[in-house]
């Protein structure tokens, strides 16, 4: 099985920023620490591909509700 294209993570990764506060919060912290807006891109893309390759190991599915780092997150906020 061929692996997806680089793209597909760029385009999950841009799009779930603006969607998703962990996402959000790690493109932000990536930022932080200087890295230009690919760049950032491509550190959140990289999350996401280790979520999505612990589901596909696990063969579990997508539940916002089990991201402890979103909770974490939410948490603080509050």
């Amino acid at each position: 099985m061929r692996p997806p294209p680089p793209d597909a993570f760029d385009k999950l990764a841009d799009s779930s920023r603006r969607h998703n506060p962990w996402a959000a919060d790690t493109y932000n912290q990536a930022r932080a620490r200087s890295a230009s807006h690919p760049h950032a891109a491509r550190v959140l893309g990289r999350a996401w591909c280790q979520v999505i390759w612990c589901l596909w190991y696990d063969h579990d599915t997508y539940n916002p509700a089990k991201q402890t780092a979103l909770h974490r997150l939410i948490a603080a906020a509050a």
